[in-house]
């Protein structure tokens, strides 16, 4: 299946990391390949790329269905590579290594394919310990990509939701609030 001649605002449950890839870097998500000899950062390699939209997805419907804000479609439609493209095009090269820097911290905590409530669960307890600033930058890159009025490069929108999730965990209540939107 050809990813990029899905109709907008689906994005593929089976897509293989090739596909995936291969559409990141058609749609310029990826920069260039010698980034360590011209000073850019490293590419949003595939896993990165399916963390980031992982996310993504999760901030587009917790704790409500991200408001439309003039667009047609719900939050969770809004969750598509072209839009993440977009929103990852707006960024600065510094901003894109913070992006890069979250989406790793993420994967390394083995959160790359788990469900939506494992991941939220997990980004309540991230947001209560450590440098934030790199999930605060993923957070960014997905609210902009859910919203293309949101600046993928601040991070008031983050802030907030990272903030609420943090608040919920340390007051016990993330889980059950996670079960009770039916995410668990």
């Amino acid at each position: 299946m050809n990813p990029l001649a899905e109709p907008a605002g689906e994005m593929s449950r089976d897509m293989t990391r090739r596909g995936f890839t291969g559409t990141l870097a058609v749609a310029g998500v990826a920069v260039p390949a010698l980034a360590g000899l011209t000073g850019r950062p490293a590419p949003v390699t595939a896993p990165r790329g399916r963390m980031i939209l992982q996310l993504t997805a999760a901030l587009a419907v917790f704790p409500i269905e991200f408001p439309g804000a003039g667009e047609n479609q719900h939050g969770a439609a809004r969750v598509t590579v072209p839009r993440l493209r977009a929103a990852a095009g707006r960024l600065t090269a510094r901003r894109l290594s913070l992006v890069n820097a979250g989406a790793d911290e993420l994967i390394g905590d083995g959160l790359l394919g788990q469900n939506q409530a494992q991941l939220l669960r997990a980004i309540g307890r991230r947001a209560c310990t450590g440098d934030q600033a790199p999930l605060t930058a993923v957070a960014a890159l997905a609210a902009a990509t859910v919203s293309g009025r949101i600046d993928p490069g601040s991070d008031s929108f983050a802030l907030l939701w990272t903030g609420t999730l943090r608040r919920l965990q340390q007051r016990g209540l993330l889980a059950g609030v996670v079960a009770a939107r039916g995410l668990a």
